[in-house]
């Protein structure tokens, strides 16, 4: 049996890859239109495959609204991943501004000049997303305010997210449920997300004298969901309830998230609703693995005239439980002139349902390397076929 956190590595390992498992494989992100729920007093909501990015519900998915909370988490995952790196380490001390100090919302209560492990701000960051931690973690990985806002900005650009923040908490900024499941997804492929973003109950010390401060996390599905990976929660008067909310069974992962909810158990319930329709409806299943082979593609002026072609990665397909048919169709490339390197893509796998639609695709890659003939590989084949005719 596998315990929570050795389930969390396989998940994290699974996930980090997505986003660039998706443009390799050539995803189509459909929405199903199969299924309804109760609206009334949210704003926006959507349900994601995390495996694959399709979304399986949404609501108003790309309505930009106030997020609470929730606009601190592009310097949360710029934050994580810097320490992924090793810009920062457990031990690293980390000094408070001013500044950081006098952040509002939700905070760790930590003092001007005070110092703490970087680890222990990271629990603070992550947990309860507290505000005075994250500003003192963004500006010891880049050196100061403007350039963890230029850094924060740099990589939301990247995932595709529409995010100009002048502050490293994104004050006032507007996201989609659509740009939230992006940014949830990356943290999930962070280790040090991971680690701290199932903790439900934890204490930090401070050096000052103060008294410890108690990090209990707002989000109850770590507690009350079964996988439940966790990710964050906001509210606001301006925003109301709001919330990403992660979870896996299995080899099956989804996203959900939660805008403008009237009050927090219209949040907690919808975001449950839609995980519990995710991993009742659907399963992934592998359909190819890797290093499997589709046939062989016919090479012009190489060394070999052929070369296999064969999948790149495992490839996982979000099935629907009432029916697991699917049907394959192989194009490989035509007019392929040598060289050819090992992994150049020549091909494409096509995954469709039984009324034909596209479910998705994946790419075919060389499986070896051919190089391009020279003359005397022609004189060479030409003397082999006078031979063997003898």
């Amino acid at each position: 049996m596998l315990c929570k956190g050795m389930v969390i590595i396989m998940v994290k390992k699974r996930i980090a890859l997505i986003l660039a498992v998706c443009v390799f494989l050539g995803i189509g992100l459909v929405s199903s239109a199969e299924v309804s729920f109760d609206t009334n007093g949210i704003d926006a909501a959507l349900l994601m495959d995390a495996d694959s990015g399709r979304i399986l519900y949404e609501h108003e998915k790309d309505a930009k609204l106030p997020v609470a909370g929730l606009s601190k988490l592009p310097a949360l995952l710029m934050i994580c991943e810097a320490f992924d790196v090793g810009m920062l380490l457990d031990d690293t001390l980390i000094s408070v501004s001013d500044k950081a100090s006098k952040i509002g919302g939700t905070t760790a209560f930590l003092a001007s000049g005070e110092q703490m492990r970087a680890a222990d701000m990271m629990m603070a960051a992550v947990m309860i997303n507290a505000g005075d931690a994250i500003h003192s973690l963004a500006c010891a990985v880049t050196g100061s305010e403007n350039a963890a806002v230029e850094r924060i900005n740099e990589r939301m650009k990247a995932l595709g997210v529409e995010y100009s923040a002048s502050d490293i908490c994104g004050s006032g900024l507007v996201l989609s449920a659509a740009e939230l499941s992006k940014i949830g997804l990356a943290l999930l492929g962070s280790d040090t997300y991971c680690r701290f973003g199932t903790m439900y109950y934890e204490t930090i010390e401070h050096a000052t004298g103060a008294s410890a401060t108690e990090l209990a996390n707002p989000n109850k599905l770590i507690k009350q969901y079964s996988g439940c990976l966790g990710i964050a929660t906001g509210s606001s008067a301006e925003a109301g309830y709001c919330a990403i909310f992660a979870a896996t069974r299995g080899t099956t992962s989804y996203i959900a998230v939660v805008l403008g909810a009237d009050n927090s158990s219209k949040r907690f319930g919808l975001g449950i609703e839609m995980l519990d329709y995710g991993f009742a409806s659907f399963r992934n299943v592998l359909v190819a693995k890797e290093g499997d082979n589709f046939g062989e593609a016919q090479v012009v002026g190489g060394i070999k005239r052929s070369v296999n072609a064969v999948m790149k990665q495992d490839v996982m397909m979000l099935m629907s439980m009432a029916d697991t048919q699917y049907f394959t169709e192989v194009e490989l490339y035509t007019n392929l002139v040598a060289p050819i390197y090992a992994g150049q893509e020549i091909g494409i796998v096509r995954y469709t349902d039984r009324s034909g639609a596209l479910i998705m695709q994946a790419k075919l890659v060389s499986a070896e390397a051919i190089e391009k003939s020279s003359i005397f590989d022609y004189i060479r084949s030409i003397l082999h076929g006078w031979i063997s005719n003898f």
